[in-house]
């Protein structure tokens, strides 16, 4: 007999979404959602993936998102909240340690790469009147100087 599925079973549930192909089409980085028991909440981690091969969990975050490849396809670009508030990370498509390029009080909102893989053009998420929301400078200071180049 089969066993009918329990509420308790969509806590076990991985989202996949926000899949992004590299421009060499040679890999394909997407998001993995899914619920963190312990924490009470969603984590949102990115895969990498080449056509044959199994695809590999490509960052650690509490909470990556939104990954971009450079358009010479040499770099992912994602946020992350792993300093704090949302901020762009970057990684070489290789691998390696992400290096944090951004440092916007009330977070970044989304990006793009510019054409020639040397500039990111950012929204950041501002009051009404255009001043940043104030946050907990200890952690986020700290967070920022331990993992920027």
């Amino acid at each position: 007999m089969t066993r009918r599925l329990q509420a308790e079973d969509l806590l076990s549930f991985k989202l996949a979404g926000d899949v992004q192909m590299a421009p060499a089409g040679d890999r394909i980085a997407y998001v993995v959602k899914y619920v963190d028991r312990e924490k009470n909440r969603y984590k949102t981690d990115i895969y990498m993936v080449r056509p044959g091969e199994e695809p590999v969990r490509f960052t650690g975050g509490e909470s990556d998102a939104s990954p971009q490849f450079s358009p010479d396809g040499t770099q992912l670009a994602f946020i992350s909240k792993r300093s704090g508030q949302p901020q762009i990370w970057v990684m070489r498509v290789d691998g390696g340690e992400a290096w944090q390029l951004t440092r916007v009080q009330g977070g970044v909102v989304e990006f793009r790469w510019a054409p020639d893989s040397r500039r990111i053009a950012f929204t950041a998420n501002l009051k009404e009147d255009g001043i940043q929301p104030e946050v907990k400078e200890e952690k986020e200071e700290d967070l920022f100087k331990k993992h920027t180049k």
